[in-house]
Formats: C-alpha cells, sequence, structure tokens
C-alpha cells in the first residue's frame, strides 16, 4: 500500500513559474506592451472628452493648410568639387543639407576619420536644387592625392 502523498508546497508555484517563463518566450515582449499600452485612461480629461457632446473638429485639407506635409523643402546644394571635405559639409549644413556621407574616391574603402585632411573630388547629387532630405555623397582623396 503506497504512502498518501503530501503535497509540495513548492509544486504549484514552480508549475505556475514554469508556464509564465514559456509564456514570455513565445511572446517575447508582450508583457512589455501590454504595460505600455495607452488606453486614455491615464488621460485626466478622457472621460470628459468621450462624454462631450462638443463635435471635434474637422482634419484639415490641403487646401485649407498653409504648409502641408506632403510638400517636400527643397534647397540649392552648391558645388563642392576641389574643397576640402569639412569645408563641404559645413558648407552643405549651411545650405539646409544635414544627410551627408563622403567614401574613397580611390576605392581603397578607407574611412574619411580627420574630414580636414580629404579632398573633395566629386559629389552626388550633382550642384543644383533638391530636396534637403536628399543624402549626399562627396567621393574624396587625401590632400595631396589627384583625383
Amino acid at each position: 500500500m503506497m504512502a498518501p502523498q503530501q503535497s509540495d508546497p513548492w509544486g504549484d508555484h514552480a508549475h505556475s513559474l514554469h508556464r509564465r517563463r514559456a509564456h514570455r518566450r513565445s511572446t517575447p515582449h508582450a508583457h512589455r506592451l501590454r504595460r505600455h499600452q495607452d488606453t486614455g485612461a491615464s488621460k485626466p480629461d478622457a472621460a470628459a472628452e468621450s462624454s462631450s457632446p462638443r463635435q471635434q473638429e474637422p482634419e484639415p485639407t490641403k487646401d485649407d493648410s498653409e504648409g502641408s506635409a506632403d510638400e517636400t523643402e527643397t534647397g540649392t546644394l552648391p558645388d563642392f568639387t576641389g574643397q576640402g571635405l569639412q569645408e563641404a559639409q559645413d558648407g552643405a549644413q549651411a545650405a539646409g543639407f544635414y544627410v551627408l556621407t563622403s567614401s574613397d574616391a580611390t576605392g581603397a574603402d578607407r574611412m574619411q576619420i580627420f574630414d580636414r585632411s580629404w579632398k573633395v573630388c566629386s559629389q552626388t547629387p550633382a550642384a543644383g536644387e533638391h530636396p534637403t532630405s536628399t543624402t549626399v555623397n562627396f567621393d574624396t582623396v587625401k590632400l595631396g592625392e589627384n583625383c
């Protein structure tokens, strides 16, 4: 005859802990998302706004708004060929272009760590009117090298 089995005080806890860990592994960040989800209940006037008979203002149409988000800001990109890389970057930023890259024009894939030691051989895009969100790339060589 078997002795009556005593209940393990940690058995239920260990089983539920295992289930929680398994759930977290299957949904890696779900527990974080639920905690930070904004339901609007944290806003002080959420209940008052939802029950208010006042109508919400309509969204402005393209004709109503003076500066539409669809419009892209443009700027005039100067020609920086022959200038030092640092001066070219400063000039591009002054013209409103902030997405700037540089590359080694020799194809040796050298990094342009000290910008003042490099000069611009060519640029992409060419000088002219462009959206200011355009990426401007300067093809460069070290000072003293030929383009």
